[in-house]
């Protein structure tokens, strides 16, 4: 009945896109199957794109700051409509977009 919350703040640094160092895979591990065994994974990046693609596939909220054009343009944002997009790029400093599939 355990639960253990695991924080990673720069996600790119533990789970880089590309990357199969046996840290990635863990990460991806915790990502894909965590949840299940009572263990909750909350990342953090000011830029998805750099961030393995299985660990953004596998989470379960997202939350989206104001962020620019380049990096909404990305393949990791395909999931946000083209209002969205729009959307995220005038926020505030203090206002998110939250997804939840």
């Amino acid at each position: 009945g355990l639960k253990y919350l695991i924080t990673l703040d720069e996600l790119n640094r533990f789970a880089p896109k590309g990357a199969g160092d046996p840290i990635t895979r863990q990460i991806e591990a915790v990502a894909a199957e965590g949840r299940s065994q009572g263990i909750i994974l909350l990342g953090a990046q000011q830029q998805a794109s750099l961030v393995s693609p299985k660990v953004i596939e596998n989470a379960a909220v997202r939350a989206v700051g104001r962020s620019g054009a380049l990096e909404l343009g990305q393949d990791v944002w395909k999931f946000l409509g083209p209002s969205a997009r729009t959307a995220a790029a005038q926020l505030q400093p203090d206002e998110k977009l939250l997804y939840q599939p």
